[in-house]
């Protein structure tokens, strides 16, 4: 019998499927068009940085977005993830908002 380990999942894999949403991050998600299968990729892809106020940004800079491109291809609808963030309480994985950056 031969093992694999298809059924593995990251801790950081775990923890996006158990992450809950704020009402205020919904209303963002909302306003800016970023559904939840986005926010999904901008979890599992973003780039993570501490915003020095007890939460983690996960950001889609241009490292993140060539891992997403190797993974999944380029598309319009993924290279609309450029530039797109989330924001994460660190204590309890609450989705606090999601938002775009522009530069």
């Amino acid at each position: 019998m031969a093992h694999t380990n298809c059924g593995f999942q990251s801790a950081r894999v775990r923890s996006i499927q158990r992450s809950k949403t704020s009402e205020h991050a919904a209303k963002r998600q909302q306003q800016r068009g970023i559904n939840s299968g986005c926010l999904s990729l901008i979890l599992a892809f973003g780039t993570q940085e501490h915003d020095g106020h007890g939460a983690i940004r996960y950001q889609m800079s241009a490292s993140a977005m060539e891992k997403l491109y190797a993974t999944l291809g380029r598309t319009q609808q993924i290279a609309s993830l450029a530039g797109k963030y989330a924001v994460v309480g660190a204590a309890d994985g609450t989705v606090i908002t999601v938002g775009h950056r522009y530069q």
